[in-house]
């Protein structure tokens, strides 16, 4: 008898992606291009940024939007001026990103793994993709192409995407985005800049001291209220913001983050005042706080395009959404104060009396057992 074994082979599919981004907004501190011939001049950072070297006004990034459904990261640069036409025959405009594949500064050219870049010359929008080595040498990943982005005359906003597969599909990954104004000559240029945005992005959360928010009835309190993060990364500074009026229509409570005289906090412990009036309801509400998280990057990386090696400080802020639990319950009687009192005050002197009690017995008994027997150390 002869037996056939037919083997039919079968083909698995592998799909890779990165991670789902919902719609992310990263606002970029306006009035901070900078004039790169201004710099290499010799001129210190802040004597070639801001309003007085603003440059066009179609490169100063205001915000940056952003998503990826794994595949691609579709972002759009909001500026604070449109597209200036007139202009454009003698100034070249420029967009693009800079990207950390790992979130690595060891890796790259000073973290940065890949450049993608859109400019329009000559009334032609061309692109252009690189990959760098750490000796900051480039690479193109693609050659570069003459293409349509979709841009409308004296439009305020830029579009750019980026396939996400010329990078393996990274889990984890930085962006920093930039602008640029260069003349036909190449003599002069000013850029705008982001600070590294994390994508995903970071998890932050609210923290108390004491762990729970609780307060009695016609009581004030004040909590230390802190950022904290599922990353190493800290902001720069955060302020903290309750809707008072909102929070006493819908609670009773009086609520609101106390500030030092330069109303500013860095990322450690802010104060939050709440008070809880003797008519207040009892229960436990949930408080919608907006933490404003303020990023200001001083990155290591040289960009390519003008050789510098530095970028100048790179400021954005982002708003994030969180809630804070507050519990209000009814006001203490004189015997749980008594008793409170008792646990934090009594008690404690009560050991210490035991102790001293039995360390001045226990000598004394000692002394005496010795001249009775007799006895010496």
């Amino acid at each position: 008898m002869v037996v056939l074994i037919v083997c039919i082979p079968t083909i698995r599919q592998v799909f890779s992606s990165s991670p789902n981004i919902g719609y992310q907004v990263f606002k970029n501190e306006p009035y901070q291009v900078v004039d790169i011939k201004c710099i290499k001049a010799g001129n210190n950072v802040s004597s070639c940024m801001g309003a007085e070297n603003r440059g066009t006004q179609s490169i100063d990034i205001q915000e940056v939007h952003y998503f990826s459904d794994g595949n691609s990261l579709n972002t759009t640069l909001w500026l604070l001026a449109p597209l200036n036409e007139s202009l454009l025959g003698r100034h070249i405009p420029s967009y693009g990103i800079y990207i950390d594949a790992d979130s690595n500064n060891n890796t790259g050219f000073y973290g940065v793994d890949y450049q993608m870049e859109i400019s329009k010359e000559n009334g032609k929008w061309t692109k252009k993709i690189y990959t760098y080595s750490s000796l900051g040498n480039s690479e193109p990943l693609a050659k570069e192409e003459t293409f349509n982005p979709g841009i409308e005359k004296n439009t305020d906003y830029i579009p750019l995407s980026f396939n996400l597969s010329m990078m393996g599909f990274p889990t984890k990954y930085r962006l920093m985005f930039y602008s640029e104004e260069d003349y036909e000559n190449h003599t002069q240029s000013k850029m705008d800049f982001t600070g590294w945005i994390d994508v995903p992005p970071q998890q932050f959360s609210l923290s108390t001291t004491p762990g729970d928010v609780v307060i009695s009835q016609g009581e004030s309190r004040l909590f230390p209220v802190e950022l904290t993060s599922d990353t190493s990364l800290v902001p720069s500074s955060v302020n903290f913001e309750v809707d008072s009026k909102l929070i006493k229509n819908a609670t009773n409570l009086d609520m609101k983050f106390v500030y030092d005289r330069s109303g500013t906090y860095g990322a450690g412990p802010s104060t939050l005042l709440v008070f809880a009036p003797n008519n207040s309801k009892l229960g436990t509400y949930t408080i919608p706080v907006i933490a404003k998280i303020s990023k200001t990057t001083l990155s290591p990386i040289s960009p390519p395009t003008i050789n510098l090696p530095f970028i100048p400080p790179a400021q954005g802020t982002e708003s994030r959404h969180m809630n804070l639990h507050v519990t209000v319950i009814a006001p203490k009687d004189i015997s749980q104060l008594l008793q409170d009192f008792n646990k934090a005050w009594i008690e404690p002197l009560s050991g210490i009396y035991t102790f001293l009690i039995g360390l001045f017995t226990g000598g004394i008994s000692q002394f005496f057992y010795k001249r009775i027997t007799g006895k010496k150390n």
